[in-house]
């Protein structure tokens, strides 16, 4: 028997088991309902309703790797004081952080915290990987970012790229996917630091950039500024902004997290804007947490802070559009990801759909694959098999809509997917959301 008592879960101890459950999972099962500071992963109640919404658990089949395990994992770790195992690390860092267990969670567990948590304190154990290791200290460095990009142009328009790949060496290596992630050079937004609105002002706002997208995408960043002026706001850029800090905080390394988010806040506190406008989902949940970062005075700054992120699409869908600015028809099937920042937010889904829905004759289509495309901050890094398995669902699902174009409203799934499809020679465009707006509306 299963009762609901205050909005949590509570299994009646009388009750024996899911089969599922073996019996030293059946040992650490806690029926105490609700979340504690003492006993963190008590909450957890072995009810199994997460085991749908895991990404990881779906593709693989393994307990070990999904909430349940995790949490099982994180028990130990508190109870026994133990040093982690290989096998209960790669539990923990297999998991692409995508909160679908705890929209699906009756009992409420706060299990990315847990998380979280428990990544700090066996971090010093489990150095990150290399690769991560080496993003990491770009995105603090952000010339060596702009460099890289630029080395990524030199790479592809010298031939070089296509020489490699003609002869086999990127496959012998075993670089298919970084290599596919190489996205053709765009243009490269100004350094500009304030775009006043092209027609009568009715708003201010500030822009958050994002270290990847500002380099890797600088047309959505041009488009959105564009896009905006066009509606009556003006954009601030401030200069000193940089990494959100997320790419961090997946990684358990909290304290490069928040002096990234003090950087961030310090380098928004001297613009009196309506709202602060993310363009990469990712970017935009990791700003919303700052308001719990901090234990001193300056977690009310980061509060108010956070309470002003808007993710684009949301904040110009709620603009009234004048009436001379509406897209051109495009008559397609467009195929819509829903990045796992926006699974548990089924305002920002609608808003996606509405906002596409001001093309004319575009028939937008919702692709879930499996629940994630695997991108998961760095896991199409570190985890490149499973990423790649969860990405194959999605393109599968995709390919039966017979979509030509693919929107997604994060930088990190852009790229991944991306990277699928050049390996399938599917011929299918994928951009922001935004993109596509703004390039309907320079047909007119």
């Amino acid at each position: 028997m299963v009762v609901i008592l205050h909005g949590h879960c509570v299994r009646d101890k009388t009750m024996s088991p899911p089969p599922w459950v073996d019996d030293d999972l059946q040992m650490d099962m806690r029926f105490e309902p609700g979340f504690t500071e003492d006993a963190p992963a008590d909450g957890c109640i072995m009810c199994s309703q997460c085991l749908a919404a895991c990404p990881t658990y779906q593709e693989t089949g393994d307990l070990d790797f999904s909430p349940m395990g995790r949490i099982r994992v994180m028990r130990d770790l508190v109870e026994q004081e133990q040093s982690v195992s290989d096998h209960q690390f790669e539990q923990l860092a297999s998991c692409l952080q995508c909160q679908r267990c705890e929209a699906a969670c009756p009992s409420q567990v706060q299990y990315i915290k847990l998380l979280n948590q428990n990544l700090t304190e066996v971090r010093h154990q489990r150095p990150v990987d290399r690769l991560v290791a080496l993003m990491q200290w770009m995105v603090m460095h952000p010339g060596w970012m702009r460099l890289s990009r630029r080395l990524a142009t030199v790479y592809q328009k010298t031939g070089m790229q296509a020489l490699l790949r003609n002869i086999g060496l990127i496959k012998r290596l075993g670089l298919l996917e970084l290599d596919a992630m190489i996205r053709p050079s765009e243009r490269v937004i100004s350094s500009q630091e304030y775009y006043p609105a092209t027609v009568t002002e009715i708003a201010n706002v500030a822009l958050f950039t994002g270290c990847v997208t500002s380099e890797f995408n600088g047309a959505l960043v041009t488009d959105s500024i564009s896009l905006l002026n066009q509606l009556g706001v003006s954009v601030r850029v401030p200069p000193a902004q940089g990494c959100c800090g997320a790419l961090f905080r997946h990684h358990g390394q909290m304290q490069q997290a928040v002096e990234l988010a003090q950087r961030n806040l310090s380098a928004f506190a001297t613009q009196p804007v309506d709202a602060i406008i993310s363009l990469a989902s990712g970017c935009g949940a990791c700003l919303k947490e700052y308001g719990g970062w901090f234990e001193d005075q300056t977690n009310d700054k980061a509060g108010q802070f956070s309470d002003r992120v808007m993710d684009i699409s949301a904040y110009i869908d709620q603009l009234n559009w004048p009436a001379d600015l509406q897209p051109q028809p495009l008559k397609t099937t467009v195929a819509v990801h829903t990045p796992c920042t926006f699974s548990n937010h089924t305002d920002a889904i609608s808003v996606v759909l509405t906002l596409l829905r001001q093309i004319p004759d575009l028939e937008p289509v919702v692709v879930t694959g499996k629940g994630c495309c695997g991108a998961g901050g760095t896991q199409m890094l570190t985890h490149r098999v499973l990423a790649k398995r969860l990405s194959d669902n999605l393109l599968n699902e995709i390919d039966q809509n017979d979509a030509r174009i693919l929107v997604t409203s994060n930088i990190g799934c852009l790229l991944h997917v991306s990277s699928g499809l050049q390996q399938r020679n599917l011929a299918i465009e994928i951009m922001h959301p935004v993109q596509l707006i703004v390039r309907q509306l320079k047909n007119l």
